[in-house]
């Protein structure tokens, strides 16, 4: 799979092998997964929080920007660079505040896959509050519908390799 392709799947599916990831045989770097958030914990620069998809459950750390100190000179500096670049700054502020995690809350999770202490995590670039649970519903649909499509696209290339094979058998028999 591309790299830069965030798969949507479930956790119980994922599996791990010497620090890389795999769905079935396809390595997967990128995840996006749906879940219900079941443990949180936040520091200074990061917000660690676990998530479960009904499937499994996985560690998450979202990294925070640090806040932007008070010091003069740097205020005097954006001051220089002009009215666009601080409302640059004050939308750019107000776009990645989000509301604060909750345990319950189900979110959309989509992130970068790694091990940190021995243990499956998820770096996460986009954390997203789902409202809508029916959301959640669509989302194990898909996934369904995606392995079954796979599957069945698998058992097709299957029975027409068999039927080659019959054929150049029934071929090579016939000389």
């Amino acid at each position: 799979m591309n790299s830069t392709t965030h798969v949507r799947l479930f956790l119980c599916e994922l599996e791990t092998e010497e620090d890389k990831f795999y769905l079935g045989e396809e390595e997967v770097a990128r995840v996006d997964i749906i879940g219900t958030v079941v443990y949180i914990s936040q520091r200074e620069r990061v917000i660690t929080f676990q998530i479960d998809d009904g499937t499994g459950i996985i560690s998450c750390a979202k990294f925070t920007n640090p806040e932007p100190e008070g010091d003069c000179d740097r205020q005097h500096s954006q001051r220089e660079k002009g009215l666009n670049h601080g409302l640059k700054n004050l939308l750019l502020s107000l776009a990645s505040q989000e509301s604060p995690l909750k345990l319950g809350d189900l979110v959309n999770i989509r992130g970068r896959l790694n091990i940190f202490r021995d243990q499956p995590q998820i770096i996460v670039n986009s954390l997203r509050h789902v409202h809508d649970v029916n959301e959640e519903w669509f989302r194990v649909l898909e996934i369904n519908a995606q392995r079954k499509s796979k599957t069945a696209s698998m058992k097709s290339a299957e029975e027409s390799a068999i039927h080659s094979s019959d054929r150049l058998h029934c071929f090579f028999q016939s000389e």
